[in-house]
């Protein structure tokens, strides 16, 4: 019984000292390791892109509705009760052809009133011309008696005065009348009554009235047998070209050039591109909103596109064809200071940089870097300048 006691006290006292010598060993394993890794270097793993030479441009994108080039509104010149409509709304018309007659007959009748007063003018004025032409060839010859009778001594002086004055009053008569003559006949648009006949006519002729320019009837405001008046009758619009008006602030007028290409995109026409180009730029400011008016035309001959339509255009403000180009995930900025960080010797070297272009996706440097460098684009926002960093993909 002892030796069992015995036997039990002895293994006990074995296993004991076999489990402290086991943890001894663990305990020193375990600050090995960690004195390995204490001497292991850090990595942070970056992912990075080269700066490369491209071209990038900038855009201002603004929005406005669609309007025809040219409007115009067409109303009679004279009163009068409309007498037949050639056009209606939609149809196309062509510069000169005739949109409405209206009912011209007091217009003509008194067109042939003045003609017929002219003509009887004119038979009154002929026959005068003749009358004072034969009274003042009767006191010439008269006159040149008269001559040759008081140099014989056979008339008084007295005689040929009266003579004289006869002829003076004759020639005078006759000049006045041949001037009435010849003002008439000759130069007729000094004349009264011809300035009246060209009024008549054209009276006469504002009763049919055409179209000034050719396009679209846009608007039709009268009827047959209504009384025409001042108020438009017709609307015409052109709409083979389109202009979109719209407003860039100071920024960026300086940067718009007259006739630059634009593109245009019509809200009806998905995601078609259409190009313009600048036909007007405002040099005042509009007071009300301190921007600048801008007018953009855009070909439509194939007439898809309507007056009041959505568009939006697309102008390039900034643009170089030959940029040193980064991945604008890149940049970091140190109070009003840009900067990035490049690879170098498999560390982060921060590099303060000077922007060009900036068109939200790439950035132009302009100083700072060259063609070729690797520069990091993700896992940079914690980096610091010297830090050991790990690229990956």
């Amino acid at each position: 019984m002892k030796r069992t006691v015995l036997s039990l006290k002895s293994t006990l006292t074995l296993a004991i000292i076999l489990g402290l010598a086991s943890i001894t060993i663990l305990t020193s394993g375990c600050q090995k390791s960690a004195a390995v890794a204490a001497t292991e270097e850090k990595y942070t793993p970056v992912k990075t892109e080269k700066a490369i030479k491209g071209p990038i441009e900038k855009s201002m994108t603004y929005a406005g509705y669609l309007k025809p080039l040219k409007s115009v509104d067409v109303s009679s010149k004279s009163m009068g009760t409309i007498d037949r409509i050639f056009f209606d709304v939609g149809d196309q018309v062509k510069d000169g052809e005739l949109l409405f007659i209206m009912d011209k007959k007091n217009a003509s009748n008194n067109l042939i009133i003045l003609e017929n007063q002219m003509d009887t003018q004119a038979n009154q004025l002929e026959s005068s011309l003749k009358a004072a032409e034969l009274q003042f060839n009767d006191a010439k010859n008269m006159l040149d008696d008269m001559t040759v009778l008081l140099s014989e001594g056979i008339i008084a002086n007295q005689q040929f005065e009266d003579t004289k004055i006869r002829y003076e009053q004759a020639k005078l008569a006759y000049e006045t009348a041949k001037q009435s003559y010849d003002l008439f006949f000759n130069d007729p648009s000094k004349s009264s009554f011809a300035a009246q006949i060209n009024i008549a006519k054209d009276g006469v002729k504002d009763h049919e009235v055409r179209s000034p320019i050719s396009g679209i009837v846009a608007q039709r405001n009268i009827e047959e047998g209504e009384l025409a008046g001042n108020q438009p009758a017709f609307t015409i619009v052109k709409l083979d070209k389109l202009i979109l008006e719209i407003n860039v602030p100071e920024s960026v007028i300086s940067k718009i050039t007259l006739n630059q290409q634009v593109q245009v995109k019509v809200k009806m026409q998905g995601d078609e591109i259409i190009i313009g180009k600048v036909i007007e730029i405002s040099p005042t400011v509009d007071k009300r909103t301190f921007t600048y008016p801008i007018k953009v035309e855009i070909d439509n001959e194939a007439g898809l596109l309507k007056d009041g339509m959505y568009a939006e255009v697309s102008i390039v403000i900034e643009k170089n064809d030959e940029a040193l180009l980064i991945n604008r995930n890149a940049l970091l900025l140190d109070n009003i200071q840009k900067y990035i960080y490049v690879v170098e010797n498999q560390m982060a070297k921060r590099v303060d940089i000077e922007m060009g272009v900036d068109n939200g996706t790439k950035v132009e440097i302009l100083k700072g870097l060259v063609e070729g460098q690797e520069v990091i684009i993700k896992g940079q926002d914690y980096l610091t300048n010297g830090e050991k960093i790990q690229i990956v993909q």
